[in-house]
């Protein structure tokens, strides 16, 4: 049903003020805005909308958190270094763990920072397991591809 209104509504329920009424239709209330965007959502198969609820967290993380475009160059950088210098499974699967533990420690510091303010002892706790996680990640990375490095 191309016509259909929930046809041409969009995954987010900030975009819908995006979608222009039709001509002779006044701009939908907020009220109306949010009971179609829980009408879409409860039509979603459960898997899609926890993708859907993923990738909309990863959006929301990087517009505000600047920090995370640091963590997702260090991590590529770190990733393309090991494709090149050919790593083992093993060694790639530590990479791996090390480097997403940081960037999920630095996502839980942003939960803190939006649920209790970033001025609480919570936050400055948060931020310094976050700080911790990734230089543990860059020391792990370190020690894996450090002696690879030295010819």
């Amino acid at each position: 049903m191309p016509n259909s209104p929930s046809s041409r509504l969009p995954d987010s329920i900030d975009a819908i003020d995006t979608v222009e009424p039709r001509r002779g239709e006044a701009a939908p209330t907020a009220v109306e805005r949010v009971e179609t965007f829980r009408a879409i959502k409860s039509s979603r198969p459960r898997w899609r909308q926890r993708l859907v609820d993923a990738e909309q967290g990863f959006r929301f993380g990087l517009r505000c958190e600047s920090t995370l475009y640091a963590t997702a160059f260090a991590v590529l950088a770190i990733g393309m270094a090991a494709i090149l210098m050919r790593v083992s499974a093993v060694e790639a699967s530590i990479l791996i763990v090390a480097l997403t533990q940081s960037v999920a420690c630095t996502f839980m510091r942003l939960i803190v920072k939006e649920e209790l303010g970033a001025d609480t002892t919570a936050h400055r706790l948060a931020a310094a397991a976050a700080v911790a996680s990734a230089l543990g990640g860059l020391v792990v990375a370190g020690l894996l591809l450090g002696p690879k490095m030295m010819f």
